[in-house]
């Protein structure tokens, strides 16, 4: 099992090459380098470690392949996944489809975890560089506090004019109900003095 360090330094090492693969085949970054980090062991599996310059783990006829240089082998990984489909806005950011069609497409034989798997590692990668795609936990946490207490949140950033009308609108609906209460409270107080007045007569 790869370290920390080890991870971190793979995707130092491997992350431009990544990138150049994922805008050849319009997938995202993290997916490719997701992919290329569960296949080499984060590049501490013997064979890649050794310089087979296979970060994909191609394996053309049932066994890995070596190449000359890095170039070479991501150049073979683009080859390979274009020719099973496997490219385009429909995998792009979508880790979960994108996983399911490599396993369906038997990239790893029969492994039948491997979409799993590689969903897990593409989250990680993901995680270590920031991108994860999900909104921020902080922010909505916040927003739905707020709004529980009845105030609108302020944005995390820009329109703060919209903001400001917002709280605005808050308030006045506060100021409507106070005014309605209060109405309300005179008008009992005027029928009970009413009320008393005729018993008193």
């Amino acid at each position: 099992m790869a370290t920390t360090q080890q991870e971190q330094a793979f995707l130092a090492q491997y992350g431009p090459l990544a990138s150049q693969a994922a805008n050849n085949l319009g997938l995202s970054q993290s997916e490719v380098l997701g992919q290329w980090a569960l296949e080499t062991g984060w590049g501490t599996q013997s064979s890649f470690a050794a310089g087979n310059n296979n970060p994909g783990n191609v394996s053309p006829g049932g066994s890995v392949a070596n190449y000359p240089n890095t170039s070479a082998g991501v150049a073979a990984y683009e080859s390979t996944l274009s020719n099973m489909g496997i490219m385009g806005p429909s995998y792009a950011n979508n880790v979960s489809g994108f996983a399911l069609a490599l396993q369906n497409s038997n990239y790893a034989g029969n492994d039948a975890n491997y979409a799993a798997n590689l969903a897990q590692v593409i989250n990680q990668v993901q995680a270590m560089q920031g991108t994860a795609p999900a909104a921020s936990t902080a922010s909505t946490s916040g927003a739905v506090a707020a709004t529980k207490a009845g105030v609108t949140a302020a944005p995390a950033s820009g329109s703060w004019m919209g903001w400001l009308q917002s709280i605005a609108g808050s308030w006045g609906t506060i100021l409507l109900g106070a005014v309605m209460i209060i109405g309300a409270l005179m008008l009992s107080q005027k029928e009970t003095i009413v009320k008393l007045g005729k018993i008193a007569g």
